[in-house]
């Protein structure tokens, strides 16, 4: 579940990065929150999060592991009627990196011509 608002956690683990183009970039990443239904379980969710915006300049010195606070997002569905499935979209217009949690300071990443990511 993707929780939203003042109260609820608004904190996603990035893992891998999907795509990284001149307007938007896009990772894989997780959230989790507390199963009440099993004491000390968690029950974690996975999405395909596109940055856009101030967020996608941040979002080139994301690495793996790193956790952030989305200040600013949407969510919505959209429906393929030719594959007949409903995908879920998450977009971060802004974001913040949580302090304590692997990179919490942008890095400048550098350009090596390579084509491969700073992370790689």
């Amino acid at each position: 579940m993707f929780n939203i608002g003042e109260r609820a956690s608004r904190f996603v683990k990035i893992w891998d990065n999907v795509t990284m183009e001149e307007k938007y970039t896009k990772f894989k990443a997780s959230t989790s929150r507390k199963d009440t239904r099993n004491e000390g379980q968690y029950i974690n969710s996975n999405w395909l999060v596109t940055f856009v915006g101030n967020a996608k300049e941040k979002s080139e010195s994301l690495q793996n592991g790193d956790v952030i606070k989305i200040i600013n997002g949407g969510v919505e569905n959209n429906y393929n009627k030719d594959q007949d499935k409903t995908y879920i979209n998450v977009t971060v217009f802004d974001f913040e990196f949580e302090e304590g949690y692997g990179n919490t300071q942008p890095q400048d990443t550098g350009s090596d011509d390579s084509g491969k990511m700073p992370w790689e």
